[in-house]
């Protein structure tokens, strides 16, 4: 299942402040911070998560080389 969200201006340039800050990506921060909100303590949802995450970067990768091509 997936879910697209349209953040307000503010909570966006908030999540890129933030992943500037530790240098990570803005989805690594909504993922934790469901996490966190949620109360998600199961390992196995929270690497189903990391899974899903793993898989969009490589075919945005594969998407990106496809064009470089």
């Amino acid at each position: 299942m997936s879910i697209e969200i349209d953040f307000p201006e503010k909570i966006l340039r908030k999540i890129e402040e933030i992943s500037k800050s530790e240098d990570t990506l803005p989805e690594e921060i909504v993922n934790e911070a469901m996490i966190e909100y949620l109360k998600i303590a199961d390992p196995e949802t929270k690497a189903e998560l990391y899974k899903n995450l793993c898989e969009k970067y490589l075919n945005d990768a594969e998407e990106l080389i496809k064009r470089l091509k």
